[in-house]
């Protein structure tokens, strides 16, 4: 509200998940503004391309939730850390914190467990990086149909449940010898 200039000294620190250089290429982002800021670039990739920092980020942000929200929860179990790393990350490192601090709140003992995790996390499977250990449509298309008739009342319902008619549930089932 001072009507005289004052003098001030300011670092500018942005930080975008956009490629400004491409959305200056585009005419989406103005290139004075760009070579303006641009000072020093320090360009951190996204969680899901460095999972090895996955484990001592989750390290970290576990001591400092369990501290936030008075728990005794101290490591991270091994299969839970193994879930951890598998996943995919689209949230990035906002995601991991979140999800760290929901377990810390969910759990009951010292170690965060796989229960402990969000269903989405806890229940990803993450994609087999060799082609040879991929199933194939029949036997995943098997497993599927087994699973439903395992949990359905009747034959009928599972049929319904898979969107075929019992017909040819009956001959998939014949098929993939389902009894």
């Amino acid at each position: 509200g001072d009507p005289e200039p004052q003098q001030v000294d300011v670092r500018v620190i942005g930080a975008t998940n956009k490629d400004l250089e491409e959305l200056v290429r585009d005419g989406a982002f103005r290139e004075d503004l760009y070579f303006r800021i641009n000072v020093l670039e320090i360009f951190l990739p996204s969680l899901r391309q460095r999972p090895e920092d996955i484990a001592l980020l989750a390290d970290y942000y576990l001591k400092r939730s369990a501290r936030m929200n008075a728990k005794a929860v101290q490591q991270i179990e091994p299969d839970a850390l193994q879930r951890l790393q598998d996943y995919p990350w689209p949230g990035n490192i906002r995601e991991l914190i979140n999800t760290i601090e929901r377990g810390v709140i969910m759990a009951h003992e010292a170690g965060l467990k796989v229960a402990d995790l969000p269903s989405n996390i806890a229940n990803f499977k993450p994609l087999a990086s060799d082609p040879a250990q991929l199933e194939s449509l029949a036997d995943v298309e098997k497993r599927h149909i087994q699973n439903v008739i395992l949990h359905a009342d009747s034959l009928e319902e599972a049929a319904g449940v898979l969107g075929i008619d019992p017909a040819t549930l009956w001959r998939k089932r014949k098929k993939y010898q389902i009894d």
